[in-house]
């Protein structure tokens, strides 16, 4: 994942935040979600967001679902461990008898 420069992040309110986005995240990548927040140091009621979080938001499903793996790879808040062969999502996939 490549540092963000301040131009790529937008002003976005703290209630749309809070009430918003932290939720859709969930607990699984709420933490994640929080490290990419900066406060705003000109206005106590806004925080600075990426600019692709906003978009990735944005283009969710419905309002009442959770981020899906896919948009947390594509913020790079998740990582897929498909290419190990000891992980423990493969070892978990071999034991149900699925190789892939």
């Amino acid at each position: 994942m490549t540092e963000s420069t301040p131009s790529d992040y937008v002003p976005v309110s703290r209630e749309l935040v809070y009430a918003g986005i932290l939720p859709w995240a969930g607990p699984k990548y709420q933490e994640g979600v929080r490290k990419l927040l900066r406060d705003n140091p000109y206005d106590k009621l806004v925080f600075l967001v990426p600019e692709r979080l906003l978009e990735v938001y944005r283009d969710h499903p419905p309002a009442n679902e959770r981020m899906t793996e896919p948009e947390a790879v594509r913020l790079g808040l998740d990582h897929v461990d498909r290419e190990e062969a000891d992980s423990f999502m493969n070892k978990v996939r071999r034991a149900l008898g699925n190789p892939n």
